[in-house]
């Protein structure tokens, strides 16, 4: 597809090098000259497990003996039964025959002898008028002369033509057992003309259990595997991919795709890409056909997702676990509340009985690589990990969070559905809607975000506080001035929210843990509030920020300047406050909290 990234070859290295196997591909071809020189006809074997790149080195090897051979491929995949196979078979050696009358001749007589010869095989079915037609010609055939006459002197005058011929038949280890034996046999019996050579490519232990299904080998797999033996001359075994070009290969596709996509690695998340690739990818991705699948993945699934709403190296993680692993993925999907961090369930630790259900279906689908993915998935999800208490001790989950990680409860379920959840609202909109915010604008954003904030869902105008809150109190997010900006706004927000009681006398609501973060943002770059805004404030978002600031968090021996010149600030504006609640008598506000704000300037005596 256009615009897709190459993976069947190494991006970045030579396509003749082909893995580091290009002696090799050179190698095959001087064996083909060599058995040429020798041998009327012959069958060499290709040889490798299933993705180990044949396919890519057939082409090779085709390409670069097309000046001294004929080159004709049989597509095994194509024909629908035995007969059409063995048909494209004989047809696939008609075609590349030379021109002239004596070719015109030969493919006649090989066109007769096929006829006679693949009924032989008992490979066409008879049945019908049209089958007892041809079941006709082939005994007048016969009656006219025996079989061996006609390859006698077929090959007599493909002798004299001098032919280079080379038959190519790829993924012969996908047949079926009938298939694959009619095949073999008319290699073996009926097909070996002079100048006429065959290249199959198979994996040995696949095509050994196939042969074992037939009557041939009747269910003994040394029989099959002796039988094969009689078919192939030489053998020839694809040397393994070497990690180095299947490194490069994953490498330079990933970078080009999240380059397109602009998605790139930071340092950090190279890192642990390195990481898992030492600990996971280098065994699994392998062949080449399997750093093929893991990119296509990619391809397919990254798009999905907004750049910088997920953590691009714990997404391609997880969806090699899930071509992996299929029913250990699916377990992990349903384990949200066991897999999430959080300060309570770190204080349970780990849970055990997931872990021993991880392991088991780990060792079921996927045995070799099961310690591995342990690793991994424990790293994702430190939940996981015998050590994840201890972790909690010196772990930063402010920054998981910060890169959105998928352990962490706000992201979890944007790996498993693909993107945004329909009750969840993407970062990037919250950001824009803060900027509007900031430079005390109107926009779209900000309308969708006050929309949700102020509507009848509760719990989600919750999870969308908090999610503001991090973002907007994360040093770098927002500049100072936009900090203070932000901060009015949020004191403003409860009086069209309602319930006032409750505001009056919380320390917890949403809009008073924003505040209280906005204002631990500003104490630790030691910026104080500014005295207009202080003044302009309500008694109630007064009240509001006093509540932000009453916890120990905000005492002068945890933030240095920042923190106790913020606590004078509001010391001195209650004082200020207070005062005047007092002289108002009956006609004071009843949105004051006094002794709140009492406590506060105790505290500043302290």
């Amino acid at each position: 597809m256009p615009g897709w990234p190459q993976v069947d070859l190494p991006i970045g290295s030579s396509a003749g090098d082909l893995l580091g196997r290009g002696a090799f591909v050179d190698r095959v071809t001087q064996v083909l000259d060599e058995l040429q020189a020798l041998e009327e006809s012959s069958v060499v074997a290709l040889v490798g497990p299933w993705g180990s790149g044949k396919s890519s080195m057939i082409n090779l090897i085709s390409e670069r003996i097309c000046g001294t051979w004929q080159v004709c491929a049989v597509n095994t995949w194509a024909p629908a039964d035995v007969s059409a196979l063995l048909a494209d078979f004989f047809a696939a050696i008609r075609v590349v025959l030379p021109g002239g009358k004596r070719s015109r001749k030969i493919r006649h007589l090989l066109s007769e002898y096929a006829q006679v010869a693949v009924p032989g095989l008992g490979a066409i079915p008879m049945a019908g008028s049209a089958a007892q037609g041809i079941a006709e010609n082939v005994v007048k055939l016969r009656a006219e002369r025996p079989l061996q006459s006609r390859f006698d002197d077929l090959a007599r005058q493909l002798r004299e033509l001098d032919l280079h011929v080379l038959v190519v038949l790829d993924d012969v280890d996908r047949l079926q057992p009938d298939e694959l034996l009619m095949l073999l046999k008319a290699i073996r019996l009926l097909a070996r003309f002079p100048g006429v050579h065959y290249l199959l490519a198979y994996d040995e232990q696949t095509i050994v259990d196939v042969l074992t299904c037939t009557a041939v080998a009747q269910g003994n797999s040394d029989r099959a595997l002796a039988y094969l033996e009689k078919i192939v001359q030489v053998r020839l075994d694809v040397p393994p991919a070497q990690r180095f070009y299947t490194g490069q290969m994953l490498s330079s596709a990933i970078s080009e795709l999240l380059a397109r996509l602009d998605m790139p690695f930071d340092e950090e998340q190279s890192g642990r890409f390195r990481q898992l690739y030492e600990v996971l990818l280098q065994f699994t991705l392998a062949q080449p056909r399997a750093v093929g699948r893991f990119v296509r993945q990619a391809i397919a699934y990254l798009p999905m997702l907004q750049p910088g709403e997920f953590d691009v190296v714990d997404f391609l993680t997880l969806s090699h676990l899930r071509t992996l692993a299929p029913g250990s993925y699916r377990l992990l999907a349903r384990s949200r509340s066991s897999l999430i961090v959080s300060l309570s369930n770190a204080a349970e630790g780990p849970d055990s009985r997931l872990q021993e259900q991880i392991r088991k279906k780990l060792e079921e689908e996927c045995p070799d690589y099961a310690d591995a993915l342990l690793l991994v998935l424990a790293e994702l999800f430190p939940a996981l990990s015998d050590e994840y208490q201890a972790r909690c001790q010196t772990e930063d989950w402010s920054r998981w969070a910060w890169a959105k990680r998928a352990a962490i409860e706000e992201y979890f379920d944007r790996y498993f559905v693909f993107g945004v959840p329909a009750d969840d609202i993407a970062d990037a909109t919250v950001r824009a809607a803060l900027a509007a915010i900031a430079e005390e604008r109107d926009s779209p954003e900000r309308q969708e975000v006050e929309a949700l904030l102020q509507g009848a869902d509760l719990a989600r105008a919750d999870r969308l506080a908090a999610k503001i809150t991090r973002l907007s109190s994360f040093p770098g997010e927002l500049e100072d001035r936009e900090v203070l900006a932000v901060l009015r706004y949020a004191l403003t927000l409860p009086e069209s929210a309602g319930g006032r009681e409750t505001l009056l006398n919380s320390a917890d609501h949403r809009t008073v843990r924003w505040a209280r973060a906005l204002v631990e943002r500003l104490a630790q770059v030691e910026v104080c509030l500014d005295p207009a805004m202080l003044a302009s404030l309500t008694s109630m978002e007064f009240t509001l920020l006093c509540h932000a600031v009453s916890d120990r968090s905000t005492e002068r021996s945890s933030g240095g300047a920042g923190s106790g010149a913020i606590l004078d600030q509001l010391a001195a504006e209650g004082s200020s406050r207070i005062l005047e609640h007092l002289r108002a008598r009956d006609q004071a506000s009843i949105d004051l909290s006094v002794p709140l704000i009492v406590r506060l300037i105790n505290r500043t005596s302290e």
